[in-house]
Formats: C-alpha cells, structure tokens, sequence
C-alpha cells in the first residue's frame, strides 16, 4: 500500500495524512509525473512547445521544490505542509521518477544558505542536508548517466546505498534495463540492497 502526494500542489502532507501513514508505518510517495505538475512544468517553460519533454527535464526541479517546502516552509495553512521531518521525525518520504544525481549539489546549497540566512528560518534546527538524509528515500529513474563511471560511483556513496530504490518506469521507452541501468559496478550486497531489500524495508513487505 502506498499513499500518493501530488508534487505539483506543492507537495501537499496534511498533518492527518502524516498521522495516518505513522500509525500503518507506510511512507508517503511523491509522485511528479501527475496533471498538477505538467502544468507546473508548462508554467515554467511557457515558451516551449512540448511540456511533456519540459517535465521530464526539470522534475529534479520539481522535486527540489517539494524537499524546501516539506523542510523549510512555515505556513498557517493547516492543508499545506511545513516543516513534516521535524514535526514527524518518523515519517518516510520516497521521491518518485526524480533521479538521484542532483541531490547532492541542492543539499549543499541548501546547507550553505541555512548557515549564511539562518536568522531568517529560527524555526529550523539542523541543516537541511541531515532532514534529507534521514527522511528521504529515492527511486533510481531515470538514472544519470556520467561520462565516468566513479562519478556514479561518488553520486551513489554520497546519497547512500540504503536511500536509493531501484525503478525501472517499464514501459515507457526511456524505461531503465535493471541488467544495464547501472554503469558502475556494483556489489552483491549493494545490488540486493538497491534492487530488493530497501524497498521490503520502506513498504514492510
């Protein structure tokens, strides 16, 4: 059982919603290939002619978006979500058809704005790269594909072998071969980890 989010509301967790996957131990799944986030990718690249193609280039943006707005945010709202890691240190959150290869780079600039404004966001306790790390777990595709395979290499170990969960989006033609999806290789443990146990662990099954 998996309890969809749309990204393009904004990554929208009411806090009945969350108090309700804590008790069933299920994580929230947010999902960006959804109507709401096509007209977020077309709001964004007005001038281009095919959203569809736009979503698929800037859903790293989109999900970037939602990792703020659950961190950072505060809101008076209460069907807006605002700061769930803190609030629900429990709760699991899986990002869905992102990618993993842009998290590090956003978690460092995220990490050096909270150092440099953090008069402004008091309300935040710790660096947004340690919510990321204990609270977010990442779906492989579509996975980026380096020139050099130690960059993967480096992209894998910094995000964490535990965080990412093998997907493959069959059967969509960019869908990712599991036999060739990974150009760096990978050991036994980690294989088992990526493309089995981490998601039996997260899901309880």
């Amino acid at each position: 059982m998996t309890v969809h989010t749309i990204l393009g509301a904004g990554g929208v967790i009411a806090d009945t919603l969350a108090s309700e996957l804590l008790a069933h131990q299920l994580p929230v799944r947010l999902v960006s290939r959804k109507p709401a986030a096509r007209e977020g990718a077309a709001t964004l690249a007005a001038d281009l002619t095919d959203p569809v193609q736009t979503l698929r280039a800037i859903n790293p943006l989109l999900l970037l978006f939602a990792i703020i707005n659950l961190i950072v945010t505060v809101t008076i709202n209460p069907w807006r979500s605002d700061r769930i890691p803190e609030r629900f240190p429990n709760l699991k959150i899986v990002f869905i058809e992102g990618g993993f290869g842009w998290i590090p780079s956003a978690t460092w600039r995220m990490d050096q704005h909270f150092e440099r404004f953090r008069s402004e966001v008091p309300h935040l306790k710790r660096r947004p790269s340690e919510f990321v790390k204990e609270h977010f777990w990442f779906t492989t595709q579509p996975i980026d594909e380096p020139d050099e395979a130690r960059h993967l290499r480096s992209l894998i170990e910094w995000v964490g072998v535990d965080r990412l969960l093998f997907s493959s989006d069959y059967p969509h033609w960019d869908f990712d071969d599991p036999r060739y999806a990974f150009k760096t290789p990978l050991t036994d443990a980690e294989r088992r980890k990526i493309f089995n146990s981490n998601a039996r662990a997260i899901y309880k099954f």
